[in-house]
């Protein structure tokens, strides 16, 4: 059995240990409640990903334009686990066709000069995941969020069985039903993956019997029954 010790860190972080195991949504409420009825903004991301420079004063410039919603550098569509197009505040963000930015494809080739030459493999290269700004219906984790503490009510706290292990479709369920809109961010490029994110990697888990899928599906069904959203 290991003993949990907290890393050394620079001044001014802080790490906060909380006895609330709320799931993986745990790295954003108690943060959450922690500064409630406070003027500041929190930025939530995934882990097992590293940040390019730009990243966290990008997120920042979009939430001083528009400070009452979530603003986002990745997003999700409901349509297909819904299995048809889910009604949604316009303008819709529009998805960057990768294969076709010529940017990504010139960084896609120095990555793999530069695999060559080093005899790594090396993450790919960050890229911007929309071309137009717009709504999306689910903040993912995994790009960075930024938020205000108020978001979240009391009701954001109280997570059911199976649900608990699906905190984009939760949290994303939790603004919906309060009105707060979820805003993709164009020029906010998605943090690359570690090596080590496919290491126990939750959206390969079966938890409560229940894979990511039928997570996923459970929890908006959940919101659709009990508050009467994505609907």
């Amino acid at each position: 059995q290991h003993e949990f010790r907290s890393p050394e860190v620079p001044d001014g972080v802080e790490i906060v240990v909380t006895d609330e195991d709320l799931g993986p949504a745990s790295k954003v409420l108690p943060c959450a409640r922690r500064y409630r009825g406070q003027n500041v903004r929190i930025i939530y991301c995934d882990d097992d990903r590293a940040a390019p420079r730009d990243w966290l004063e990008s997120l920042l410039s979009k939430t001083r334009e528009h400070p009452e919603k979530a603003i986002v550098a990745s997003g999700g569509s409901l349509d297909r686990l819904l299995g048809r197009q889910l009604a949604s505040p316009e303008p819709r963000a529009v998805r960057q066709p990768h294969r076709t930015n010529l940017l990504y494809r010139l960084e896609r080739i120095e990555q793999g000069m530069k695999n060559l030459l080093t005899g790594q493999r090396l993450p790919k290269p960050a890229r911007r995941l929309y071309r137009k700004d717009g709504y999306v219906h689910i903040a993912c984790g995994l790009g960075g969020v930024s938020v205000a503490p108020d978001f979240f009510d009391d009701e954001s706290y109280t997570i059911p069985n199976v649900i608990w292990a699906v905190d984009d479709i939760w949290l994303s369920g939790s603004l919906e039903r309060r009105g707060i809109r979820i805003w993709a961010d164009s020029n906010c490029r998605v943090p690359v993956e570690h090596q080590g994110g496919n290491h126990d990697a939750l959206f390969k888990s079966i938890i409560e019997d229940a894979d990511r899928h039928e997570a996923n599906a459970a929890c908006v069904r959940y919101m659709q029954e009990k508050y009467g959203i994505w609907s």
